[in-house]
């Protein structure tokens, strides 16, 4: 009978080392798993983030282009007016070319309104210089 309790207590020990060193084993594959998962969850906040400052600048693009094609569509309407007092002008119809530089003043910024007084001027010396041209 001792043979016997010696023989299942030796086995039982082997079983016992074995499940405290599996024990062992997965309790480090799980401090490992969780660390993997830290990083992950990390990287997973840095995308985030980088998309959200993405998102950002191409929400403030969006409102860039939309104030520069605003811009553009009021320079050319400006620039219309321009050409419009030229031929007035040119047609000597002076009433009318008034009335357009009176539109104008009204459409334009006075930033631009001197920049574009400064081409008109420039234009109507160069057309005078062409009527006095002569081959």
């Amino acid at each position: 009978m001792m043979l016997f309790c010696s023989i299942f207590c030796v086995q039982k020990r082997k079983r016992s080392g074995k499940i405290k060193a599996t024990v062992k084993r997965l309790k480090a594959e799980m401090v490992e798993i969780a660390e993997q998962q830290k990083h992950i969850r990390e990287g997973q906040k840095e995308v985030r983030e980088k998309f959200e400052e993405i998102e950002f600048q191409c929400d403030e693009l969006k409102k860039e282009t939309f104030l520069i094609s605003q811009q553009a569509a009021s320079n050319q309407k400006r620039l219309n007016l321009m050409f419009k007092i030229l031929k007035a002008r040119d047609e000597n119809n002076f009433h009318e070319a008034a009335s357009l530089t009176q539109s104008l003043r009204l459409a334009s910024p006075k930033s631009f309104f001197s920049f574009v007084n400064k081409i008109h001027m420039t234009l109507v010396e160069c057309m005078h210089g062409m009527a006095n041209w002569s081959p």
